[in-house]
């Protein structure tokens, strides 16, 4: 029976394989995230480039259009 402090009845501390288990758990699931947040930059990044890009090809259009379609 284990107990704490104040006399309260707790579980058994753990034991080597469940902190290892626990710490490569951590591990794995702090590579995870990693990998998430870089996934989710770069696909932040890709976006706004293309706007940019896409607003450039827009203005370039804008002078070069009227030069190549006729209004009737």
């Amino acid at each position: 029976m284990w107990t704490t402090h104040d006399g309260r009845l707790t579980s058994p501390p753990l034991n080597n394989s469940q902190v290892g288990s626990l710490t490569v758990l951590g591990g794995a699931t702090g590579v995870a995230a990693l990998a998430l947040m870089l996934i989710c930059a770069g696909l932040l990044a890709r976006w706004s480039l293309n706007r940019r890009r896409l607003a450039g090809w827009d203005t370039d259009w804008q002078a070069t259009g009227p030069r190549w379609t006729t209004r009737a």
